[in-house]
C-alpha cells in the first residue's frame, strides 16, 4: 500500500518474478505507469488485480506458461495491450479464455500454433500478433483468415507453400508481413496476388 501512494510518474518492478495477491492488490490504486514484466507466473488473484490496475503496461514477456483461469483474468483487462511476448505453448482452452480481451495481444513468442489453438482465437474482436510462427501449414493458414482481429504479420515464417498462400489472401487482416521468406515459388507469388 505504501507504493501505491508513489506521486512520481513511473513505478519500475521489474526486478520481481513473483508477486503475491495482497501486494498485487496494493499496487491496484497507483497512477503512474506500472512496470512488472520480470514475473515469471501469475496466479489467478494476482492476475485480477493486475488487470485492474489502470496504468500497469501489461508486459509479461517472461512468462512462458498460462492457465485457461489466469488467461480469463487478464481478459478483463478490457481495451488495453497484453504483451505474452513469452509463451512457449497456448492450449486452444487458455486462447479461449484469451480470445474475450479487446486489446491488442501479442503472442509473438509462439513459433507453432494448432488449428484448434487458431480456431479458438477466431472471435477476437482485438488485434492479436502471432510474429513468432515460423511455419504455416494450409489449416492453420485456414482458421488464421477467419481470425478478425489477426494483425497478418509472418515475419519469422520461413516457408509458404501455395496452398497456405491461397488462404491468406482471404484472410481480414489489412497487411501480410512475409517478410521472413527468403525465397518465393512463382505458384506462391500468384497465389499472393489473386
Amino acid at each position: 500500500a505504501a507504493l501505491a501512494r508513489f506521486q512520481g510518474e513511473q513505478l519500475d518492478l521489474s526486478g520481481l518474478t513473483s508477486l503475491g495477491a495482497a501486494a498485487a492488490a496494493a499496487l491496484t490504486p497507483y497512477q503512474g505507469k506500472l512496470d512488472l514484466s520480470g514475473l515469471t507466473s501469475l496466479t489467478p488473484e494476482v492476475a485480477a488485480a493486475l488487470a485492474k490496475c489502470r496504468n500497469w503496461n501489461g508486459r509479461l514477456p517472461e512468462v512462458e506458461t498460462l492457465t485457461p483461469e489466469v488467461a480469463t483474468a487478464l481478459a478483463a483487462r478490457g481495451a488495453k495491450s497484453l504483451a505474452l511476448s513469452g509463451l512457449t505453448s497456448l492450449t486452444p482452452a487458455t486462447a479461449a479464455a484469451l480470445a474475450p480481451h479487446e486489446g491488442f495481444l501479442d503472442l509473438s513468442g509462439l513459433t507453432s500454433l494448432s488449428s484448434a489453438t487458431a480456431a479458438a482465437l477466431a472471435p477476437r474482436q482485438g488485434r492479436f500478433g502471432l510474429a513468432g510462427l515460423v511455419s504455416l501449414s494450409p489449416e492453420i493458414a485456414t482458421a488464421l483468415a477467419k481470425c478478425q482481429g489477426w494483425d497478418g504479420s509472418l515475419p519469422n515464417l520461413e516457408t509458404l507453400t501455395p496452398e497456405a498462400a491461397v488462404v491468406l489472401v482471404t484472410s481480414q487482416a489489412t497487411e501480410l508481413n512475409l517478410s521472413g521468406l527468403s525465397s518465393l515459388a512463382p505458384e506462391v507469388a500468384a497465389a499472393l496476388v489473386k
